[in-house]
């Protein structure tokens, strides 16, 4: 998954601005906006492909996600850790990643729910297992249809019709 020098200068510079407003955060002790904000950098750090920066600044938002008690965000930086771990072919960390995102889902969050057997189906496929990542991308499919995720729905349709195939998440 390695990105062009292109993309890893805009991605740098995505960081550059990221990194300004994550110090104005710190400075207002906001730690939503923080987590949001780590999260965002972590992600732009896997897309450098600087998975050690990804991530400590990955755990960090974890452990403020935690500490506010927002389910959607920790399920999120859960997300961010199981495709950092996927992306490194981690598949026994990247699959716990993903079980436990799937135990933290809040009420009513279908499309998390989608996107971690999604998730959790490409772990399968990585692994060998097909009838595994079959069924998890199935179900997938089936919830983001019946809530009309037509940009995630679209990313499982083509893995699904691909023969689910080992591959890698398009966004993070």
């Amino acid at each position: 998954m390695a990105a062009s020098s292109e993309e890893i200068g805009e991605y740098t510079m995505a960081e550059v601005y990221n990194q300004e407003a994550l110090g104005l955060i710190r400075q207002l002790d906001h730690r939503e906006w923080l987590t949001y904000s780590l999260r965002i950098q972590g992600a732009l750090a896997i897309r450098r492909n600087d998975y050690a920066q990804a991530e400590t600044s990955l755990q960090e938002a974890l452990a403020l996600a935690r500490q506010i008690e927002k389910p959607v965000y920790v399920c999120e930086v859960i997300k961010g850790l199981g495709d950092l771990a996927l992306i490194q072919h981690h598949l026994n960390a990247a699959e716990d990643y993903f079980s436990e995102m799937m135990h933290q889902i809040p009420d009513g969050q279908q499309g998390v729910k989608a996107e971690a057997l999604y998730r959790l189906g490409l772990v399968a496929a990585a692994k060998g297992e097909t009838h595994e990542a079959k069924k998890r991308g199935d179900a997938a499919l089936l919830i983001l249809d019946e809530i009309g995720n037509s940009r995630l729905s679209g990313e499982v349709r083509v893995w699904v019709e691909k023969g689910y195939q080992p591959s890698l998440p398009i966004a993070f």
